[in-house]
Order: C-alpha cells, then sequence, then structure tokens
C-alpha cells in the first residue's frame, strides 16, 4: 500500500527491482487491473505492505524479489 500521497493507493505488486544505487522499481496493478510503475529513492520510501486477496488466484504463485527468477517463457529450454 503506498500511503504518501494523502490518500492509500493499493497496488498489487507483481516485480521488484532496483536501479543503483538508489532507485526501486514496483511494477504491478491495481485492483481494477490497471498495470502502474511506481519509482522511489529509498530515502524516500514509504511502502506497507499488506496481505491482501490475490486478484487471481487460479494462477500459481510468483515470487518477487532482487533475484533472478526462472522465466517461465523459457521453462524447458
Amino acid at each position: 500500500m503506498l500511503a504518501t500521497f494523502g490518500q492509500s493507493i493499493t497496488i498489487h505488486v507483481n516485480e521488484l527491482s532496483y536501479i543503483q544505487p538508489s532507485i526501486i522499481i514496483f511494477r504491478g496493478v491495481f485492483e481494477n487491473s490497471q498495470t502502474v510503475e511506481l519509482l522511489q529513492h529509498v530515502n524516500q520510501l514509504n511502502f506497507l505492505l499488506l496481505k491482501v486477496p490475490r486478484l487471481k488466484p487460479d494462477e500459481p504463485r510468483r515470487p518477487i524479489g532482487f533475484a533472478s527468477w526462472p522465466d517461465e517463457s523459457n521453462s524447458g529450454k
């Protein structure tokens, strides 16, 4: 949940990355499925993690974080 714009904005984050040395990038969707990308400097970061219902519970869970995860489109190659 993003809480720094005078209101609460919930983002379903599905990808997390960074630009060295101090920018964090959150990619995901709003509850209405509109895509969103948030770039935030680490000194200004105010991001609250909440457990919310998954938008597509029938799809497999996807890990997020600062690591290289297997690309589902390249599985079996």
